[in-house]
């Protein structure tokens, strides 16, 4: 037997803080989201529908994303950028691949994916593997996204307040650069308007989320007059500069209830394509320079107490985990749009 003792095993899903400066520790407190034991993958599914009998689309989605291996969270919105045309939405999630897989090959789900135009329609798939994902939270109450998975809990985030901590806490950039693949061929095209296309290895997926159920009023005004503005011009900005950001596709949505009407919390959702190119985007552009410095503000403002409770979840997605498929919708639609790759 060797007196060498065995090295100890790295936990895949445990961030390492590589970029981290010396001695580093955050200025304020925010939390990463941990899983609960075995759990390798999560599935997102996006669901829109734009224009007439929009509404009536996404009731019958919800409808059966409550069936059988139906998601184990469901949230609903409607988009407030791009505006037109007007598109509602809903975001699902499984922390059950296998049952995922049956629900969306049964002759209900294909039914509704198959059914013609209009409305105009399109499903969004994202397998996100843990090991190439980022959940990061700046309160432990009221979650959305991954947060609201069964077995999730919060731990005390020391990566963040550094550049690159957003991709140290990704396991996975640990040993693996995450560069954007070549774009793949596509779309394939079906009849009557029907598209698929795959999405590049590497394509870096966010989801952010605001909320501001039950904030003081002063809190609120804050974030209203401060912070929102310069967030959907960032979302304005990415949505009209595809080559200059990386930006695939961006969405600004207002939440609802599951019923249609408006709470208390916006979320934006985007594609790019890496996570360099995000990261570009965050060093660079004045839009986001804006946006990180009136939440920082906020955040020095109003301290532990803030009741604007901010979040996002980041994904890497290998190729083959993410597709996209468009029934009636413009040729730019979504991951139909193509991204040169002289974008930063």
């Amino acid at each position: 037997m060797s007196e060498r003792s065995a090295a100890p095993a790295v936990d895949p899903l445990e961030p390492r803080p590589r970029r981290a400066p010396p001695g580093h520790w955050p200025d304020f407190t925010t939390y990463f989201l941990r899983y609960p034991p075995g759990l390798q993958e999560v599935v997102r599914v996006t669901f829109a529908a734009s224009g007439p009998g929009a509404c009536a689309f996404v009731d019958r989605a919800i409808e059966l994303l409550h069936g059988p291996d139906g998601a184990r969270t469901v949230e609903r919105g409607r988009v407030l950028v791009p505006a037109d045309p007007e598109t509602q939405l809903v975001i699902a999630y499984w922390d059950d691949p296998v049952a995922h897989r049956r629900w969306a090959g049964s002759a209900a789900v294909e039914g509704l994916l198959d059914g013609p135009a209009p409305p105009a329609h399109w499903c969004e798939t994202a397998v996100l593997p843990l090991t190439h994902s980022e959940a990061h939270f700046g309160q432990r109450t009221r979650q959305t996204g991954l947060g609201r998975l069964e077995g999730t809990r919060h731990e005390f985030c020391p990566m963040v307040g550094y550049w690159g901590a957003a991709r140290d806490r990704i396991p996975a950039s640990a040993d693996d650069e995450l560069e954007p693949g070549a774009m793949v061929p596509g779309p394939i095209a079906g009849g009557s308007g029907d598209q698929w296309i795959v999405a590049p290895a590497n394509l870096c997926t966010i989801r952010t989320s605001q909320d501001w159920h039950g904030a003081p009023a002063d809190h609120l005004a804050w974030y209203r007059e401060q912070v929102e503005p310069v967030l959907r011009a960032g979302v304005e900005h990415l949505h009209g500069a595809p080559h200059e950001s990386g930006c695939v596709a961006v969405r600004y949505v207002q939440e609802t209830d599951l019923e249609g009407a408006d709470v208390d919390r916006t979320c934006v959702l985007a594609h790019f394509r890496s996570l360099g190119h995000l990261e570009a985007w965050a060093r660079d552009h004045p839009t986001h320079h804006a946006i990180f410095a009136s939440a920082m503000e906020m955040v020095r403002r109003f301290g532990d107490d803030l009741g604007i409770r901010l979040f996002h979840e980041v994904s890497v997605l290998p190729l083959g985990r993410c597709h996209g498929r468009y029934v009636g919708c413009a040729d730019d639609a979504g991951l139909l749009r193509r991204v040169d790759d002289e974008a930063a």
